[in-house]
């Protein structure tokens, strides 16, 4: 295998004492990866998908409403990130290499 260590990490937004944190349209998700190759590897794309949806749910009387519904299906280009520490060719040699990504939820 090429890539042997593939890691993403999120940032937990300042003062936040919630675990799962919920993101609202307008705010930025900044997070980490870091990759580990062992050998030269020819990058093609990478993309960060984001996905988000909605959960509701009410009792009235006799009657029960629950709800789930996928409200943000999003790709996000991250090989410019990347391209950084390729050659002219795409590839990016043996090594670790860390960087850091931002994505706006709209």
């Amino acid at each position: 295998m090429k890539i042997e260590n593939f890691e993403l990490k999120i940032e937990k937004p300042q003062n936040s004492d919630y675990e799962n944190y919920v993101y609202l349209a307008g705010e930025e998700i900044k997070g980490k990866i870091n990759i580990y190759n062992r050998e030269k590897t020819r990058i093609v794309r990478l993309s960060l998908r984001t996905v988000g949806s909605v959960y509701t749910g009410w009792q009235y009387t006799n009657a029960e409403y629950e709800s789930k519904e996928n409200i943000l299906d999003m790709y996000n280009d991250l090989t410019g990130n990347l391209s950084n520490y390729c050659d002219e060719t795409m590839e990016l040699n043996c090594g670790e290499y860390n960087f850091e990504f931002s994505v706006k939820v709209i």
